[in-house]
């Protein structure tokens, strides 16, 4: 309901910024969609944070991790160690509702999967969505020296993830 106070018709200066949005989106470098930055996006009065928060998913250059991967690792260090309850608080560290829940297990697997893994499960218990209660995520000493920029989250995985048209490889990581 609080969204009802920015209904208004639809124009074509709507319609002009959400086709130039979506051009730039579906670029193969973020430089175009970061120049939107520069434009008038007001027709769109949540573009420009969208754009912001997009753009924080691409690796941070101080240890290689998304602002997502960053705040659940975070929040894993901190003590919380149930799958739900990590992804509720890396909820509550968004001002917007960011992702779902499989895009964050994503994460969790990724984290899980790389070599050396950055968190880790309890022998024999596998990652699954929804968790159970024997699932209680750990971080490692690698995760540790990542998140505190001793290493670099890029070269302990392979790095293989889109962000609109921008493919996210080895090869330009």
């Amino acid at each position: 309901m609080a969204l009802f106070k920015y209904e208004e018709p639809i124009t074509d200066k709507h319609l002009t910024t959400a086709s130039k949005a979506w051009a730039t989106f579906r670029s193969n470098t973020p430089a175009h969609w970061h120049s939107l930055l520069c434009e008038d996006t007001t027709a769109l009065p949540f573009l420009r944070d969208s754009i912001v928060r997009s753009l924080e998913e691409y690796p941070s250059d101080s240890n290689g991790l998304s602002r997502t991967a960053h705040q659940a690792l975070t929040i894993i260090s901190s003590g919380e160690n149930r799958p739900e309850q990590i992804f509720i608080r890396n909820q509550e560290m968004e001002g917007q509702i960011f992702l779902g829940d499989s895009s964050f297990w994503q994460i969790l697997h990724e984290f899980l999967e790389s070599d050396p893994p950055l968190i880790e499960l309890p022998e024999g218990q596998t990652l699954t969505l929804p968790s159970n209660q024997d699932q209680i995520l750990t971080i490692t000493s690698a995760g540790k020296a990542v998140l505190s920029g001793e290493r670099d989250w890029l070269y302990i995985t392979v790095l293989n993830q889109w962000i609109g048209g921008v493919h996210l490889s080895p090869d330009n990581s």
